[in-house]
C-alpha cells in the first residue's frame, strides 16, 4: 500500500503473465484495478484462461466497475491518465487498511516521450520519461494508498558493471 514496484526482465521472462497474476490476486480481493498495457501484451482469452475477469462483470463490494483497461499511445499519455486518476481518488489516511486501488503499467519499455525522436539513444528516451513522471507518480500512489505495478523489459548489456544476459 503506497508504494511502487518494478518488475524487470528480458524479452520472454514472464513479466506480463507476473503483471496478470497480480490483476487474478487483486480481483479476488476486491480491488480497483486500473490496467495500462503499454506493449499492448495482454489478450482477452488469455487473461480469461487465469480467471480474470475482463468485462464489466468484475465489480467491487459496493457493486461499481473494478476494471478499467487501457491502451495509451505513449508513456506521455500512460504517466497523466495514471495520475489523473489516482488523483482524483481521495487520500487514504489509514495506514493499517489493505490497498483499495491497484495500478497496473505493463511496457515500460514501450513508453517513449512524445516530444522526443531520438532513436540514436533509446536508453535517454526512457531516462527522461521516467525522470519527468516517475516521481510524480510515486507521489499520488502513496496519497491515495494505492499500489503500483509496472514492468520493464531489460535490453541493454553491461550497464555499470551490471550484466544482462539476453
Amino acid at each position: 500500500k503506497g508504494r511502487s514496484h518494478t518488475l524487470f526482465g528480458p524479452a520472454g521472462a514472464g513479466k506480463s503473465t507476473e503483471i496478470q497474476e497480480a490483476i487474478w490476486a487483486a480481483q479476488r480481493q476486491r480491488v480497483l484495478i486500473y490496467h495500462f498495457d503499454v506493449e499492448r501484451s495482454a489478450t482477452r482469452k488469455y487473461m480469461s484462461r487465469q480467471g480474470i475477469i475482463v468485462d464489466d462483470r468484475y465489480k467491487l463490494k459496493d457493486g461499481s466497475k473494478g476494471y478499467y483497461y487501457f491502451r495509451p499511445k505513449s508513456g506521455d499519455q500512460c504517466y497523466r491518465a495514471a495520475r489523473r486518476l489516482l488523483d482524483a481518488l481521495p487520500e487514504d489516511k489509514d495506514l493499517n487498511s489493505p490497498p483499495g486501488v491497484m495500478v497496473i503499467i505493463d511496457g515500460y519499455k514501450a513508453m517513449k516521450p512524445e516530444d522526443v525522436d531520438d532513436e540514436k539513444n533509446p536508453l535517454a528516451n526512457e531516462a527522461r520519461m521516467h525522470n519527468r513522471y516517475q516521481h510524480l507518480l510515486r507521489d499520488s500512489v502513496e496519497r491515495a494508498g494505492a499500489t503500483l505495478v509496472a514492468t520493464n523489459q531489460v535490453r541493454i548489456k553491461g550497464i555499470g558493471g551490471f550484466w544482462v544476459r539476453e
